[in-house]
């Protein structure tokens, strides 16, 4: 009898008794309405553009309400890009975090205003050319400054990184032979009296 229980507990173990259960239809992945077949990108944005619209600055909506008619195809494009660049950046770890959100932020606002100029400027009379391309050199020399500040805090935030690995290697030489050991009792399962809690 106790052969028979070791028998059954051991193929219950090992998986090899498995209650049959019906099969289960998978659901289908969540795609968002924009990359639905047969649905253009248009239809999607115009049930959600006033939404969008209200997530810019005044400035910037009214400047990119301004190239709806002259191309609505870049315009709810932009509008959907400033929308999902936006989307889940409320909660930041500390200042460091939130300054760069803020920078980023500021960059995609000035590559949106840079886009609008452009689609102004190709749409626009040859007198009117000529300021458009005036506001664009001003808003892409702005661009490239808030890009060169974004560059030198990657660089900062690097540099932190490898002083950081650099002190960990630095601490773990210097333990190794602890480290091992704690690994080696790990792995063979004898730190059962070595934890904390």
């Amino acid at each position: 009898m106790k052969r028979l229980i070791v028998v059954y507990l051991f193929f219950v173990s090992t998986g090899l008794i498995i209650a049959q259960e019906t099969p289960r239809v998978p659901t289908p992945p969540t795609v968002f309405p924009e990359f639905r077949e047969g649905q253009s990108l248009e239809a999607d944005m115009k049930k959600n553009e006033a939404h969008y619209l209200k997530q810019l600055s005044k400035e910037l909506s009214a400047q990119l309400k301004s190239i709806k008619d002259l191309d609505k195809e870049h315009y709810y494009e932009l509008l959907r890009d400033s929308y999902y660049s936006s989307l889940g950046h409320m909660y930041f770890e500390n200042d460091e975090e939130k300054k760069a959100m803020e920078l980023e932020n500021k960059i995609n606002e000035l590559e949106m205003r840079s886009e609008i100029i452009g689609i102004r400027y190709t749409k626009e009379a040859k007198a009117d050319k000529q300021k458009l391309e005036k506001e664009l050199v001003l808003v892409l020399n702005e661009l490239f400054d808030k890009k060169e500040i974004q560059r030198k805090e990657n660089i900062k935030r690097i540099e932190k990184e490898l002083e950081d690995l650099k002190k960990s290697i630095s601490v773990r030489k210097d333990h190794k032979e602890e480290i091992v050991k704690q690994r080696l009792r790990e792995l063979l399962d004898q730190d059962d009296y070595l934890e904390w809690d």
